[in-house]
């Protein structure tokens, strides 16, 4: 999935200095203006905001809706009052500079589970701060044409030798198991997320061994993820014959119209494959790892997170706002909007056919964090690319293993673990 990439707070100084401030307009007298940062289009809150103003008529929203002013104001000093973003291993540098208010108090972290708040804290600024707050999280599984595998007589697999078995029978039966786009480096991200599953105890690891990490540490990359990558290879041998040449666009156009019985995206592609073929119709399973299936889990991603910057001028507006958001018909009309997953405990999941397979999974804690979350400045999805072009394991791990231990002596000269 693409994101905006972080920079660090140094690296973007001198271009603070050429960016005009927000535009705003004067409140009427009374009123306190408090500014929301926000890196999705600004229509998606524009109801949530009239709303809240309407029931709190002593504040006014202005929405700043460039995600790239965001570092610039924390140099200027004059950050907005609360972001609304993605939330993934890159924030690590800014939360352990202190630039978020710690949220642990609030009455929206009391309700949601330890389980979803650890995700925000592994990146965060330590002793358990509570930097920011899950808002959104995204199901992503393997997206599954539902009339080829009826038409085929084929069922969801529940292990990892049925998913082979089930590429073999479509095979066989002239039909491409799984659409490849090669051309876009980040689509390569979900089938070595999905076949390296939960990250999180490797990330800690490399957390502590980073600047002196080598290819014979515990932690490296050939130690810890290589004998995953089969897995990924056989999902990269099972695509089209020119899966090298297409790009994310022709992913999606092709597979709605029937090229393929399998689709290794996220929820992001659903809407774009609705609208390449109205009567498409699909659904998501995960990817079992194993043979057996309680040990299957769903890739989630930190989509959305709310966060009140330190040095925010109008802190206890931003908390009431903040309140409103977490308010569960607020926040469950969101996400069942975007085909996302609350993480308020009482809110219910979305009712979307197209996502319904990664209900139990999310509703039991059995998720985990993609691998390429975990990667910060690391071009991560150009080494996974490469991998699905030549297959080539050990290539890939010890880049990897040597572009992180750099990163991580660059992240310790600047004080940053």
């Amino acid at each position: 999935m693409p994101h905006t990439g972080r920079f660090g707070i140094g690296v973007v100084a001198a271009a603070a200095l050429a960016l005009a401030p927000l535009a705003g307009c004067s409140a009427s007298p009374g009123v306190t203006t408090i500014v929301l940062n926000i890196n999705k289009p600004p229509a998606l809150f524009a109801q949530t905001i009239s709303e809240f103003e309407a029931q709190n008529p002593d504040i006014r929203v202005l929405v700043d809706p460039n995600d790239s002013n965001f570092i610039p104001s924390l140099v200027r000093d004059n950050p907005p009052d609360l972001r609304i973003a993605g939330w993934a291993s890159a924030e690590t540098v800014l939360a352990q500079r202190g630039v978020f208010t710690d949220l642990s108090d609030t009455d929206a972290a009391s309700r949601m589970p330890e389980a979803s708040l650890d995700l925000v804290r592994q990146w965060g600024g330590g002793d358990g701060k509570l930097d920011a707050l899950p808002f959104s999280l995204l199901g992503a599984g393997v997206i599954y044409n539902k009339d080829i595998f009826a038409e085929q007589d084929l069922s969801v697999p529940k292990t990892w030798d049925e998913f082979v078995t089930l590429c073999e029978t479509l095979k066989s039966r002239g039909i491409t198991p799984v659409y490849g786009t090669f051309r876009e480096p980040w689509t390569t991200d979900m089938p070595i997320d999905y076949s390296v599953g939960d990250f999180s105890q490797t990330y800690a690891q490399l957390r502590t061994e980073g600047p002196t990490l080598t290819a014979d540490s515990p932690a490296s990359f050939q130690n810890t993820i290589k004998d995953k990558l089969d897995k990924a290879k056989f999902i990269f041998d099972q695509t089209q014959a020119d899966a090298n040449s297409r790009n994310y666009p022709d992913g999606n156009v092709a597979f709605a119209n029937g090229e393929a019985a399998m689709y290794f995206q996220g929820p992001w592609a659903l809407s774009e494959l609705k609208n390449a073929n109205p009567d498409v119709n699909v659904g998501t399973f995960p990817l079992p790892l194993t043979d057996d299936p309680s040990d299957t889990a769903a890739r989630i991603v930190l989509d959305l997170v709310v966060s009140i910057p330190s040095g925010a001028k109008h802190p206890q507006e931003a908390r009431r706002f903040l309140d409103f958001l977490y308010q569960p018909e607020v926040n469950a009309k969101y996400n069942d909007d975007n085909a996302a997953f609350s993480p308020l405990e009482e809110v219910a999941p979305p009712d979307d056919p197209r996502i319904a397979g990664l209900v139990p999974y999310i509703q039991d804690q059995r998720f985990y964090l993609g691998m390429s979350a975990y990667f910060g400045a690391i071009p991560k999805s150009n080494y996974f690319q490469e991998f699905a072009l030549n297959r080539d394991a050990e290539a890939m791990t010890s880049a990897l293993t040597e572009e992180w231990q750099r990163q991580a002596w660059r992240d310790k000269m600047r004080g940053i673990n």
